[in-house]
Protein backbone atom coordinates (compact mmCIF):
# COMPACT_ATOMS: atom_id res chain seq x y z
CA UNK A 1 0.00 0.00 0.00
CA UNK A 2 1.02 3.67 -0.24
CA UNK A 3 2.61 6.23 2.01
CA UNK A 4 0.42 9.33 2.25
CA UNK A 5 1.80 12.69 3.35
CA UNK A 6 -0.69 14.93 5.19
CA UNK A 7 -0.03 18.67 5.31
CA UNK A 8 -2.22 20.26 7.99
CA UNK A 9 -1.85 22.31 11.15
CA UNK A 10 -5.04 20.91 12.66
CA UNK A 11 -4.67 17.88 14.92
CA UNK A 12 -8.27 16.85 14.23
CA UNK A 13 -7.57 16.62 10.48
CA UNK A 14 -4.36 14.73 11.15
CA UNK A 15 -6.25 12.22 13.30
CA UNK A 16 -9.03 11.89 10.72
CA UNK A 17 -6.56 11.08 7.95
CA UNK A 18 -4.71 8.59 10.12
CA UNK A 19 -7.99 6.88 11.03
CA UNK A 20 -9.09 6.79 7.39
CA UNK A 21 -5.91 5.39 5.90
CA UNK A 22 -4.00 3.32 8.45
CA UNK A 23 -6.84 0.87 8.95
CA UNK A 24 -6.67 -0.18 5.29
CA UNK A 25 -2.89 -0.54 5.22
CA UNK A 26 -1.64 2.86 4.12
CA UNK A 27 1.14 4.58 6.05
CA UNK A 28 0.57 8.19 7.11
CA UNK A 29 3.19 10.89 7.69
CA UNK A 30 2.03 14.29 8.94
CA UNK A 31 3.56 17.74 8.64
CA UNK A 32 2.32 21.05 10.05
CA UNK A 33 4.24 23.32 7.70
CA UNK A 34 5.28 23.18 4.05
CA UNK A 35 8.92 23.15 5.14
CA UNK A 36 8.31 20.08 7.30
CA UNK A 37 6.37 18.42 4.46
CA UNK A 38 9.20 19.01 2.00
CA UNK A 39 11.71 17.60 4.46
CA UNK A 40 9.55 14.51 5.02
CA UNK A 41 9.01 13.92 1.30
CA UNK A 42 12.76 13.93 0.69
CA UNK A 43 13.25 11.13 3.23
CA UNK A 44 10.49 8.75 2.14
CA UNK A 45 8.73 7.66 -1.03
CA UNK A 46 5.37 9.46 -1.11
CA UNK A 47 2.46 7.96 -3.04
CA UNK A 48 -0.11 10.71 -2.46
CA UNK A 49 -0.41 14.04 -0.65
CA UNK A 50 -3.31 15.46 1.34
CA UNK A 51 -3.24 19.26 1.62
CA UNK A 52 -5.54 21.01 4.06
CA UNK A 53 -6.12 24.18 2.02
CA UNK A 54 -7.21 26.26 5.01
CA UNK A 55 -3.84 25.76 6.69
CA UNK A 56 -1.53 26.49 3.77
CA UNK A 57 -0.70 30.10 2.87
CA UNK A 58 0.46 29.45 -0.69
CA UNK A 59 -1.38 26.50 -2.24
CA UNK A 60 0.12 27.15 -5.65
CA UNK A 61 3.68 26.95 -4.31
CA UNK A 62 2.89 23.84 -2.26
CA UNK A 63 1.26 21.93 -5.10
CA UNK A 64 3.95 23.03 -7.58
CA UNK A 65 6.69 21.75 -5.31
CA UNK A 66 5.04 18.37 -4.83
CA UNK A 67 4.38 17.98 -8.54
CA UNK A 68 7.99 18.81 -9.44
CA UNK A 69 9.33 16.56 -6.67
CA UNK A 70 7.02 13.56 -7.14
CA UNK A 71 6.78 13.79 -10.93
CA UNK A 72 3.97 14.30 -13.41
CA UNK A 73 1.91 11.59 -11.75
CA UNK A 74 1.85 13.38 -8.38
CA UNK A 75 -1.53 12.86 -6.73
CA UNK A 76 -2.99 15.47 -4.39
CA UNK A 77 -6.19 15.45 -2.35
CA UNK A 78 -7.24 18.96 -1.31
CA UNK A 79 -9.34 19.36 1.83
CA UNK A 80 -11.38 22.53 1.36
CA UNK A 81 -14.05 24.50 3.17
CA UNK A 82 -17.56 24.77 1.68
CA UNK A 83 -16.80 28.39 0.69
CA UNK A 84 -13.75 27.43 -1.37
CA UNK A 85 -14.19 27.92 -5.10
CA UNK A 86 -12.77 24.92 -7.05
CA UNK A 87 -11.28 27.38 -9.55
CA UNK A 88 -9.12 28.79 -6.76
CA UNK A 89 -7.40 25.44 -6.18
CA UNK A 90 -4.35 24.46 -8.27
CA UNK A 91 -5.98 21.24 -9.46
CA UNK A 92 -4.77 18.66 -11.92
CA UNK A 93 -8.15 17.29 -13.08
CA UNK A 94 -6.66 13.94 -14.14
CA UNK A 95 -4.95 13.13 -10.84
CA UNK A 96 -6.35 15.27 -8.01
CA UNK A 97 -9.43 15.13 -5.78
CA UNK A 98 -11.24 17.73 -3.67
CA UNK A 99 -12.95 16.81 -0.39
CA UNK A 100 -15.18 19.38 1.31
CA UNK A 101 -14.87 19.72 5.08
CA UNK A 102 -16.29 18.60 7.40
CA UNK A 103 -15.94 15.10 6.02
CA UNK A 104 -15.88 11.49 7.17
CA UNK A 105 -12.87 9.19 7.35
CA UNK A 106 -14.44 7.04 4.64
CA UNK A 107 -14.69 10.02 2.29
CA UNK A 108 -10.99 10.80 2.78
CA UNK A 109 -10.05 7.17 2.14
CA UNK A 110 -12.19 7.05 -1.01
CA UNK A 111 -10.57 10.21 -2.37
CA UNK A 112 -7.03 9.02 -1.69
CA UNK A 113 -7.61 5.57 -3.16
CA UNK A 114 -9.34 7.08 -6.17
CA UNK A 115 -6.21 9.10 -6.91
CA UNK A 116 -3.98 6.08 -6.31
CA UNK A 117 -5.97 3.33 -8.03
CA UNK A 118 -8.41 5.07 -10.35
CA UNK A 119 -12.07 4.13 -10.21
CA UNK A 120 -12.41 2.20 -6.98
CA UNK A 121 -10.05 0.90 -4.32
CA UNK A 122 -8.14 -2.36 -4.51
CA UNK A 123 -10.07 -5.48 -3.66
CA UNK A 124 -10.39 -6.47 -0.01
CA UNK A 125 -8.88 -9.91 -0.58
CA UNK A 126 -5.97 -11.24 -2.62
CA UNK A 127 -5.88 -14.90 -3.71
CA UNK A 128 -2.65 -16.52 -4.89
CA UNK A 129 -1.25 -20.04 -4.88
CA UNK A 130 -3.57 -21.33 -2.17
CA UNK A 131 -3.15 -18.25 0.02
CA UNK A 132 -5.93 -15.82 0.90
CA UNK A 133 -4.81 -12.39 2.10
CA UNK A 134 -7.33 -10.12 3.84
CA UNK A 135 -6.37 -6.44 3.76
CA UNK A 136 -8.82 -5.29 6.44
CA UNK A 137 -7.85 -7.86 9.08
CA UNK A 138 -4.20 -8.38 8.02
CA UNK A 139 -4.68 -12.14 8.06
CA UNK A 140 -3.33 -14.84 5.77
CA UNK A 141 -5.09 -18.18 5.49
CA UNK A 142 -5.04 -21.42 3.55
CA UNK A 143 -6.24 -24.99 4.10
CA UNK A 144 -3.84 -25.37 7.05
CA UNK A 145 -5.33 -22.45 9.00
CA UNK A 146 -4.83 -18.71 9.37
CA UNK A 147 -2.34 -16.31 10.94
CA UNK A 148 -2.67 -12.69 12.05
CA UNK A 149 0.09 -10.35 10.87
CA UNK A 150 1.13 -6.86 11.83
CA UNK A 151 0.52 -4.14 9.27
CA UNK A 152 4.18 -4.16 8.21
CA UNK A 153 4.32 -7.95 7.95
CA UNK A 154 1.18 -7.90 5.83
CA UNK A 155 2.69 -5.28 3.53
CA UNK A 156 5.72 -7.51 3.03
CA UNK A 157 3.76 -10.68 2.22
CA UNK A 158 1.44 -8.72 -0.08
CA UNK A 159 4.46 -7.33 -1.94
CA UNK A 160 6.06 -10.76 -2.21
CA UNK A 161 2.81 -12.22 -3.55
CA UNK A 162 2.61 -9.48 -6.19
CA UNK A 163 6.20 -10.25 -7.22
CA UNK A 164 6.25 -14.00 -6.63
CA UNK A 165 7.77 -14.76 -10.02
CA UNK A 166 11.11 -13.10 -9.26
CA UNK A 167 13.66 -12.37 -6.54
CA UNK A 168 12.88 -9.30 -4.41
CA UNK A 169 16.05 -7.60 -3.11
CA UNK A 170 16.24 -6.18 0.42
CA UNK A 171 16.79 -2.66 -0.95
CA UNK A 172 13.58 -2.93 -2.96
CA UNK A 173 11.59 -3.87 0.13
CA UNK A 174 13.12 -0.95 2.04
CA UNK A 175 12.11 1.41 -0.74
CA UNK A 176 8.59 0.12 -1.33
CA UNK A 177 7.51 -0.99 2.16
CA UNK A 178 9.43 1.41 4.42
CA UNK A 179 9.47 4.10 1.70
CA UNK A 180 13.19 4.71 2.15
CA UNK A 181 15.58 5.84 -0.61
CA UNK A 182 17.15 2.93 -2.56
CA UNK A 183 20.60 3.62 -1.11
CA UNK A 184 19.50 3.73 2.54
CA UNK A 185 20.97 1.25 5.01
CA UNK A 186 17.83 -0.52 6.14
CA UNK A 187 18.78 -4.17 5.74
CA UNK A 188 18.79 -5.03 9.47
CA UNK A 189 15.21 -3.78 9.93
CA UNK A 190 14.05 -5.60 6.80
CA UNK A 191 15.74 -8.80 8.01
CA UNK A 192 14.16 -8.50 11.46
CA UNK A 193 10.66 -8.02 10.04
CA UNK A 194 11.19 -10.86 7.58
CA UNK A 195 12.25 -13.17 10.42
CA UNK A 196 9.04 -12.40 12.32
CA UNK A 197 6.93 -12.88 9.19
CA UNK A 198 8.59 -16.22 8.44
CA UNK A 199 7.91 -17.50 11.94
CA UNK A 200 4.20 -16.80 11.50
CA UNK A 201 3.74 -17.81 7.89
CA UNK A 202 5.50 -21.15 8.35
CA UNK A 203 2.48 -22.30 10.35
CA UNK A 204 0.66 -22.49 7.02
CA UNK A 205 3.45 -24.24 5.12
CA UNK A 206 3.59 -27.69 6.75
CA UNK A 207 7.19 -27.16 7.79
CA UNK A 208 8.35 -26.17 4.31
CA UNK A 209 10.30 -22.99 3.59
CA UNK A 210 7.66 -20.73 2.07
CA UNK A 211 9.80 -17.56 1.94
CA UNK A 212 13.30 -18.37 0.75
CA UNK A 213 16.43 -16.21 0.95
CA UNK A 214 18.99 -16.20 -1.84
CA UNK A 215 22.26 -14.40 -0.97
CA UNK A 216 22.89 -11.27 -3.06
CA UNK A 217 19.64 -11.89 -4.96
CA UNK A 218 16.84 -11.39 -2.45
CA UNK A 219 13.70 -13.11 -1.23
CA UNK A 220 11.45 -15.46 -3.16
CA UNK A 221 7.93 -16.53 -2.22
CA UNK A 222 7.08 -19.98 -3.52
CA UNK A 223 3.33 -19.99 -3.87
CA UNK A 224 3.22 -23.55 -5.12
CA UNK A 225 4.34 -24.86 -1.73
CA UNK A 226 1.63 -23.61 0.61
CA UNK A 227 -0.11 -26.89 1.26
Amino acid sequence: MALVLVLTNESSIEQLCWQALSRVGHEVVSAKTLTDAIRASLAVRVGAVIIDSSGVDDLEAASSWFRSSLGDGARIVFLASPKTRPASLPLDPENDQVVIKPCSADRVREAVESTLFGNGSPSEKVFAGGLELSRSSHTVRNEAGSVKLTQREFQIIEYLVANHDRFVPTAELAENIWHRPPNSKYSSIVSSSMKNLRAKIQQLASGKELIQTFPRRGYLLELGRTN
